[in-house]
């Protein structure tokens, strides 16, 4: 099977995602890494507030959009179709500072992003425990193979492949490659971790997908935030996000 490229919409009408939502989900993210020994930076815990009383010498986290993330991809499905992550490292649009990002991504039990495939990003996925991560992959349309990377073994693939990556193991995908993953549970109360090293994460110009989504929510603003996700950032590099609706 060669992938095929579905045209975005351009009226796509994302579903409203709950504040209240997004601050449960951060705050439970933040004990699951902690359970299996994951630390983040200390500004993974700032408020709003916080944020706003940083000074400029924090212009290039706000810049490179690092911090939290959590969407539904605006298809309302989150249990199936959804991301809690939290951005460590990037490089800032337009600046050579930086030409690596790195993520780490809570990957609730077969949550996934929709597929899709990037213009210039490289990455590794990578399973950093807590249970099995799987890795759906294969060529985009018009080409009929794509070379990738298991944990340093090359192999061409012809078509849709699956892989199973246990705790430790990674994956190579380079730009051009239609992917989607996520983790699997492997015993109870266990949530596996997936890691993500790339070059620069564009999300906002680098990102194809073959499905219709909104990369950022569209958030109802059902009580005050806790956490501030990546693209709400004062003083960040303004993108197309979804404007915020009342509750």
């Amino acid at each position: 099977m060669v992938y095929q490229i579905v045209k975005m919409k351009k009226n796509l009408q994302p579903t409203p995602f709950p504040r209240s939502k997004i601050n449960a989900l951060i705050a439970d993210s933040i004990k699951i890494l902690a359970r299996q020994v994951f630390f983040l930076p200390p500004y993974a815990y700032w408020t709003p507030q916080g944020w706003l009383d940083a000074g400029p010498e924090w212009d290039s986290l706000r810049q490179a959009h690092l911090g939290w993330d959590v969407t539904d991809f605006g298809w309302g499905q989150f249990s199936r179709v959804g991301r809690v992550l939290f951005t460590l490292r990037n490089g800032i649009s337009g600046e050579n500072d930086k030409p690596y990002a790195e993520k780490i991504i809570v990957g609730r039990h077969r949550q996934r992003a929709p597929a899709h495939w990037h213009i210039r990003k490289v990455e590794d996925i990578i399973n950093r425990g807590g249970g099995e991560v799987v890795v759906e992959l294969g060529p985009r349309e018009g080409f009929e193979a794509a070379s990738i990377r298991q944990d340093g073994r090359e192999m061409v693939i012809h078509s849709s492949t699956t892989f199973r990556l246990q705790p430790g193991e990674s994956l190579c995908i380079p730009p051009g490659t239609v992917h989607q993953f996520w983790g699997e549970e492997t015993q109870a109360n266990s949530v596996p971790l997936i890691g993500e090293i790339s070059s620069f994460c564009d999300d906002i110009g680098d990102n194809v997908f073959l499905q219709d989504v909104a990369r950022f929510a569209q958030i109802i603003e059902d009580e005050p935030a806790q956490f501030s996700l990546c693209h709400e950032l004062p003083g960040s590099r303004k993108i197309d996000a979804p404007e915020l609706l009342p509750a």
